[in-house]
């Protein structure tokens, strides 16, 4: 904008979307810059931190969040648990420790998480000042506190399905809304007054092209009337 401003002309701007995504890997392409090795899977695991990873919890197909960064989180993470004792262990009494024994560190954490809501249990991690969230299916993902009070799914109504939600862009600015300005039109719907307001087509010629189906109100062979 800067430059039409200077000069009057405008600039082609050229996104990829494959390198955007080669562009968030910067870590692992630094990696093998620098020492020539392939990353390897960790699946849910962290290269650095311990624990990180989704535990089950009770309940069908429930996944509990835990990822700890630094010591203070760890032994909040154990006297949450119960297990307190944990925090001096000499496996997990560092965060180079605890990667080393991550193995054993998993197991004692997913035998507390198996008993635990996943809902509850993340409140009460994050109350204590571990990092946790929930897995989220889509059907919770809609009813989430925090996802409503962000406002990200306001109701909408639709002269076909009736009542439903939509989605709100994620950004959210200071003064102009992010919500959506109004239902998916209709087949057509503004057709009428696209040609005959914007394109200056006048109601005569507009019908004309009515009855001769250059434009119609229902898809071509569809009857929806």
């Amino acid at each position: 904008l800067a430059y039409r401003r200077r000069t009057g002309k405008g600039l082609n701007f050229d996104m990829s979307q494959r390198d955007c995504s080669v562009r968030l890997m910067g870590e692992a392409f630094l990696g093998y810059g620098m020492n020539n090795e392939e990353p390897t899977q960790l699946n849910n695991a962290h290269p650095h931190w311990a624990p990180h990873r989704a535990y089950r919890a009770a309940g069908d197909d429930q996944w509990l969040t835990i990822a700890c960064t630094n010591d203070e989180q760890w032994r909040a993470l154990a006297n949450a648990i119960g297990r307190p004792e944990l925090a001096n262990d000499p496996r997990f009494a560092s965060g180079i420790a605890r990667l080393h024994n991550r193995e054993a560190l998993d197991e004692i954490i997913a035998a507390w998480a198996k008993d635990q809501d996943a809902p509850s249990a993340k409140l009460m991690l994050m109350h204590a000042g571990v990092p946790a969230g929930e897995v989220l299916t889509v059907g919770t993902a809609t009813e989430d506190p925090h996802l409503q009070s962000r406002d990200m799914y306001p109701p909408m109504d639709h002269p076909i399905i009736g009542p439903h939600f939509s989605f709100a862009m994620p950004q959210k600015f200071i003064r102009t809304p992010t919500r959506p300005g109004g239902r998916a039109p209709l087949f057509s719907e503004h057709t009428h007054a696209l040609i005959t307001k914007l394109a200056g087509v006048s109601e005569e010629e507009y019908q004309e092209l009515r009855a001769t189906e250059v434009v119609d109100a229902h898809p071509v062979g569809l009857d929806l009337r």
